[in-house]
């Protein structure tokens, strides 16, 4: 598939909260928007360093949401959405652990909670599948996992020179 953005290119992003402003104000409907299949996002990626230091570098990929975990990975990724509950315990705590941080990650103090075995926890963000155009070379969601919705900067409205 040939890229949606080129090298240089410039972007206009809509974040989540103008996109919500719009939906309420102008469509009349009071639901958050969640990004949707198709759209294009930029996003943070984050990168843990010694001594709980994290960078976020930014990408820009393709929300897939109805996505074929065969088609895409040769591991099943669990996708959750705000509000599903999961049993952390020890045959599944190294797959959920990196989910879990993600979703527990406090922007304002800049580090990740402790998640322990043996308990429920419930997600407070969606999260998304996200796919990069060049699915043959493209660093995505299917090497680092869904992405929660508190990681994405925006939607990416237009693009010019």
């Amino acid at each position: 598939m040939a890229p949606t953005l080129n090298n240089g290119e410039f972007v206009i992003i809509l974040n989540q909260g103008v996109l919500n402003a719009y939906y309420n104000l102008i469509k009349n409907d009071n639901s958050n928007y969640t990004y949707r299949d198709g759209d294009v996002v930029v996003f943070g990626m984050p990168t843990v360093f010694e001594k709980g230091i994290v960078k976020f570098t930014k990408m820009i990929k393709r929300v897939e949401k109805n996505f074929n975990n065969q088609l895409f990975s040769n591991k099943y990724w669990l996708v959750p959405q705000k509000g599903d509950s999961v049993s952390v315990n020890e045959n599944n705590y190294e797959e959920l652990k990196t989910l879990i941080l993600y979703d527990r990650y406090n922007m304002v103090s800049k580090k990740f909670s402790e998640i322990k075995e043996n308990q429920t926890y419930r997600f407070d963000n969606n999260f998304y599948f996200l796919i990069g155009d060049n699915v043959e070379s493209s660093m995505d969601s299917r090497e680092y996992g869904p992405i929660p919705e508190a990681f994405i900067y925006g939607k990416i409205l237009y693009s010019f020179n």
